[in-house]
């Protein structure tokens, strides 16, 4: 675009307003009936010592990820793939388990450049590409009622709402100075580059708006075009599809019944295996594995290209859990299974296993539970030479049990060299972190007791019943809140956490985050608690999220002062 037109889209469009601040924008919680730490009432926190649903307030203005913006120009513009724009976008900051909490979100004046610059690329790559074209513009727009109908019609899929009459107006103008800002000879290509350049910048593009409607009981609805959106954007991390659209237009989204009709057609949909795949891919961290090396001499059968296979398995284990078997959290801690091909079958003392596909095998449940006893995940929290008690410890404490773990009294000093000496890792982590350690307040207590059930797995993630000349001890207590429970080995701890209340907590309190786009806040802890007890009694995954979807707190907020 020229310096011309780029002007106009700001002008008209009103990107400037966008950086830095819109974001931020939401009703206070501190006035009375508010959820915050200041306003107890029909909104939000304990009244009377009783704790009450409450409605947690967040930005009004949530901003597309990289990865929801890639996914919904994908969709907007009928690409057969994505892009891979965004991967040159400004990084956002980090601050979130997901990297989708709306609050954090902001347009930097570095990402309204790489938006810019997106957007002209873009446009250009589709009006320049009579295929790609058609496929948004089927016909040519040579008069204003055409040009008029694809605005309110390509509008309506990109801002997910109908369009006002003056931003129809406004587009179209743009739109009719297409040839002199693209010189472009093409007038209908021409008039769709411009008005694609100036939509993929717009903050009608770029923010998702929650700003609801007044419910006269504190509360603020979202409307059925909002509902739209961030059901599209939890459940598919993209913009919504015809049927969604369509529930929208007929106002359907503002009930519960509507709201799960869609819910429960958008789970079963292909699009939510993607989604499925990210949440867990970012909680059980499988970046992790990346970087993993072995000392050659003490594990031969390691080989770098087995750090892929690792996330292959890992991956296939969790969409057979949650989508294949429709089960959970307990599943996911505890399976007696995996995938494995001809290079990863041995580490589990699997045979017969040929080639390089993965096949699902049942494992030794006597050796094996669950995501936990994976070589994977051993493997990625283990040294080069040896297990690693401490971070397989921190793994699970943070995780999977969301304990708060305190600082340590004083910096820890890094593990002692093993010395030569017939001394287990178990025995030199507890000289070095153990009780009457300076380690011992997180150490000795959480982070030691989670981390040594593992013991009887290598650095490799293999069984093993040795460790230096002597026979390996995996037992351990670990101080739950629900009292203190004991365990053998990995096996038995893994059956610990899929029965603790606490640990469906932390699943189902990770799986708000991740739906919700922001950070837990007090006023969630009915809903997780509920959740989290549908959890424990068997509920799958997909159920999961529909009580949490379906909650008043997914399409509510609070009206900020208000009684």
């Amino acid at each position: 675009m020229t310096t011309a037109c780029l002007a106009i889209a700001i002008a008209t469009f009103g990107m400037g307003g966008c950086v830095g601040t819109i974001g931020d924008e939401k009703g206070t919680l501190d006035g009375p009936g508010g959820g915050g730490p200041n306003g107890p009432g029909p909104n939000g926190g304990p009244v009377d010592g009783v704790l009450k649903d409450a409605l947690v307030d967040s930005t009004r203005f949530p901003r597309l990820t990289h990865a929801q913006w890639e996914n919904t120009v994908k969709d907007l513009l009928k690409l057969p793939a994505k892009l891979g724009a965004s991967s040159s976008f400004t990084t956002d900051p980090p601050g979130s388990t997901f990297g989708n909490d709306g609050n954090l979100l902001k347009v930097t004046p570095g990402l309204w450049g790489d938006y810019q610059k997106a957007a002209e690329e873009t446009a250009d790559k589709i009006t320049k590409d009579a295929t790609a074209l058609k496929r948004i513009a089927p016909d040519a727009l040579t008069s204003d009622a055409l040009a008029k109908a694809w605005i309110a019609s390509f509008g309506k899929q990109a801002y997910r709402r109908p369009l006002t009459d003056a931003e129809v107006t406004e587009l179209h103008g743009l739109f009719k100075q297409g040839p002199t800002l693209t010189g472009m000879t093409d007038v209908s290509a021409a008039g769709v580059n411009v008005v694609l350049q100036a939509i993929l910048q717009s903050p009608n593009f770029v923010y998702r708006l929650e700003i609801g409607e007044d419910k006269g009981d504190g509360s603020l609805g979202l409307t059925s075009w909002e509902m739209a959106s961030r059901l599209s954007y939890s459940l598919w991390n993209t913009m919504p599809d015809a049927p969604l659209f369509a529930a929208a237009e007929s106002n359907s989204l503002v009930t519960k019944e509507g709201i799960e009709t869609q819910v429960r057609r958008m789970l079963d949909d292909p699009r939510a295996e993607p989604t499925l795949a990210d949440f867990h891919h970012k909680l059980l961290d499988f970046n992790h594995f990346d970087g993993m090396v072995k000392d050659a001499t003490k594990y031969p059968e390691f080989a770098p290209e087995m750090v892929g296979m690792f996330k292959t398995e890992a991956q296939m284990f969790v969409r057979d859990v949650t989508l294949t078997s429709n089960k959970g959290l307990i599943e996911i801690l505890t399976a007696d299974y995996t995938f494995v091909n001809e290079k990863t079958a041995p580490l589990y003392g699997v045979t017969g296993v040929t080639g390089t596909e993965f096949k699902k095998v049942k494992l030794d449940p006597s050796q094996r539970a669950g995501f936990l006893t994976q070589v994977g995940f051993l493997a990625a929290n283990a040294s080069p030479r040896d297990g690693d008690p401490i971070h397989r410890g921190v793994f699970v404490n943070l995780k999977i049990i969301c304990s708060d773990l305190p600082p340590p009294p004083m910096m820890v000093p890094p593990l002692p060299k093993d010395d030569g000496t017939t001394k287990t890792m178990r025995e030199r982590i507890t000289a070095h972190t153990g009780k009457n350690t300076c380690g011992a307040g997180c150490h000795g207590t959480m982070i030691n007791p989670a981390g040594f059930a593992f013991e009887n797995y290598d650095a490799l993630g293999k069984w093993r019943t040795m460790d230096n000349g002597k026979p390996v001890d995996a037992a351990d207590t670990y101080p739950f809140e629900d009292g203190a429970q004991s365990y053998k080995n990995g096996v038995e701890f893994a059956k610990v956490l899929a029965a603790r209340p606490q640990v469906h907590r932390c699943y189902t309190g990770n799986w708000l985050e991740y739906a919700y786009g922001r950070q837990k806040a007090e006023g969630d802890q009915l809903l997780i608690d509920t959740a989290g007890k549908a959890s424990l009694a068997g509920a799958s995954t997909k159920e999961l999220i529909l009580k949490l979807v379906l909650s008043k707190s997914f399409s509510h907020r609070p009206v900020a002062g208000g009684s």
